[in-house]
């Protein structure tokens, strides 16, 4: 798992642009720290209640036990960063965010097909593994150099905390690690 702990900060420090550096250094230097908290902290809340109304899902694009929403979360440094992908609307778009704890957010809709494609793998694979995840109503953050996993279902939020051994769980962190590339090569270097 050390090594793919190290692709996942590597990939999203090089996406904030600030390798070396605390993530979101680049983006949020302005930001009180307080406030950039707040902000994280609201985002992510929001992303862990996102149930199918709210999301604007039709019934019939909930499946029963399968997730129409996935979280992956890890600390670099001393913040937190949230992946989150989530089905919307009529079930056929992906929302797709990257956040942290230190004010630099990435929220948007028009990615383009490579960053959905790799949100859509994303999603499938922790709808594949919601049967080994445990169901929780608390929502605590990864700790030290693990890798937390929530997937978001119709019978509630599921988690799993990956620490030294990824085992089965080598696909689903890929395909987490794939979407923040995908995002990495979709936002102009300029912006980071």
């Amino acid at each position: 798992m050390r090594a793919t702990r190290r692709w996942v900060f590597w990939a999203a420090s090089a996406l904030l642009g600030v390798v070396g550096a605390p993530l979101g250094k680049a983006m949020a230097a302005d930001m009180d720290p307080a406030k950039a908290q707040a902000l994280f902290d609201n985002l992510r809340n929001m992303a862990l209640a996102a149930t199918p109304d709210k999301l604007g899902l039709p019934p019939d694009r909930v499946v029963p036990g399968k997730a129409y929403g996935a979280l992956m979360e890890f600390a670099v440094d001393q913040f937190t960063a949230t992946l989150y992908c989530a089905y919307e609307n009529t079930g056929d778009a992906i929302h797709v965010a990257l956040y942290t704890s230190s004010g630099f957010m990435i929220i948007g809709q028009n990615w383009g097909e490579p960053v959905f494609r790799a949100a859509r793998l994303f999603v499938e694979l922790a709808s594949d593994d919601v049967a080994k995840m445990a169901k929780t109503d608390v929502f605590p953050k990864p700790i030290g150099t693990a890798v937390r996993f929530y997937a978001l279902t119709d019978a509630g939020v599921f988690t799993v905390q990956i620490d030294d051994d990824e085992g089965d769980w080598t696909p689903l962190v890929s395909a987490g690690n794939d979407v923040v590339t995908a995002i990495r090569q979709r936002v102009p270097a300029a912006t980071r």
